[in-house]
């Protein structure tokens, strides 16, 4: 029977553990080698952070976004931005086709509403004729809408009939002899002014119309443009119109903004009269003097036989520019200087400005021998 053991017999020799293998210890130099990399690892480390550290202080801070731009990012923006555009656009169309420049003028300052240069002609014959009436009584200073509503041919007859260089030259002389400008702008037209058969129209200032305000132009031969609006083809002085029609009902001295505006319309009295008015251009002292120079009782007197061998020339005289920009508050205008034709010269005026009535008169004036 086998013999049991305790396992605390000493005389038992316990198992020894296998054998590792044998491997490389790590020796002095090993231990360096391993410290080294550590620090070169460590060195490197250091340097990457130095490098980020001044890429970060070498990069500019970016800039903050417009406000505007921001604004347009969003798509309400835009659109009202795109509609503010258009409407623009739309307003400067308008004005180029239908006009804008210059004052307005009119009742309540409306205009006709034509475009400038004749770009776009009125509807009918009698719309034309007053067209033309309004812009010679609202006449400005270098307004060429006048003489844009007639043919080259019928804007020379224009100028020949008035006495003048040009249409325009004719405009300004008329213009000068408005009196009341709104009235003159609207004449009364007959029924048979309105009255249209074919392309072809002639209406009559003096048998068609009634003009107040200011001088009757004449008689308009009127065509239809190929763009379906009329144009003056033709024109012509009535002559049994001008001495039966005074220039207004009553003067307004306010109209004689300028020296040769007062010169003007004495000349316009002339012709047409009434006497009375053309010497109410006159002070007292200048006026019986005006009265001696032409050999004449009194000034109406003088006005009257003067009136009698006048042409319908006579009523648009040419001017220097001294006589339209006095550089004061009295002015000299020699009859000589002036262009003057289908009557006489009327002398040497000198005129005054009158603070009460904004007017220039007459207050002196010498007989002149033109040569």
């Amino acid at each position: 029977m086998a013999e049991l053991r305790r396992p605390d017999d000493s005389d038992e020799v316990p198992p020894r553990p296998a054998a590792l293998p044998a491997g490389p210890t790590e020796g002095p130099d090993q231990l360096d080698a391993v410290q080294r990399r550590e620090f070169e690892d460590f060195r490197r480390f250091q340097e990457y952070q130095r490098f980020q550290a001044a890429q970060t202080e070498e990069k500019a801070p970016e800039k903050p976004v417009p406000l505007w731009r921001r604004l347009l990012r969003r798509k309400l923006v835009r659109k009202l931005l795109m509609f503010v555009i258009l409407v623009i656009v739309a307003l400067l169309v308008q004005q180029c086709m239908f006009g804008g420049g210059g004052s307005a003028s009119g009742p309540g300052g409306q205009s006709p509403g034509f475009g400038t240069g004749g770009s776009v002609r009125p509807a009918s014959p009698r719309e034309t004729v007053r067209t033309v009436y309004h812009y010679i009584g609202h006449h400005e200073e270098g307004d060429q809408r006048p003489c844009s509503l007639f043919t080259a041919s019928a804007a020379t007859q224009f100028a020949d009939a008035h006495g003048a260089a040009d249409c325009a030259e004719a405009v300004r002389g008329l213009a000068g002899e408005v009196t009341d400008a709104e009235r003159y702008a609207s004449p009364e037209f007959g029924t048979d002014a309105g009255q249209v058969d074919g392309d072809r129209k002639e209406i009559s200032s003096c048998g068609s119309m009634t003009v107040r305000g200011g001088t009757p132009l004449g008689t308009f031969e009127l065509t239809r443009h190929p763009d379906g609006g009329w144009q003056v083809a033709g024109y012509s002085v009535e002559e049994e119109c001008e001495a039966s029609a005074p220039p207004s009902e009553a003067a307004d001295p306010t109209v004689t903004g300028r020296p040769s505006e007062t010169i003007r319309l004495l000349h316009t009295y002339v012709l047409f009269g009434p006497a009375a008015e053309g010497c109410a251009l006159f002070s007292a002292e200048a006026a019986a003097a005006f009265a001696t120079a032409f050999g004449a009782a009194d000034c109406v007197s003088a006005v009257q036989a003067l009136g009698e061998d006048v042409e319908m020339g006579y009523r648009s005289p040419g001017f220097p520019d001294s006589a339209n920009s006095p550089t004061g508050r009295v002015a000299t205008i020699s009859s000589c200087e002036m262009t003057v034709n289908g009557g006489p010269p009327l002398g040497i005026f000198e005129l005054t400005y009158q603070d009460d009535t904004r007017s220039w008169l007459i207050t002196d004036h010498q007989e002149e021998d033109c040569g």
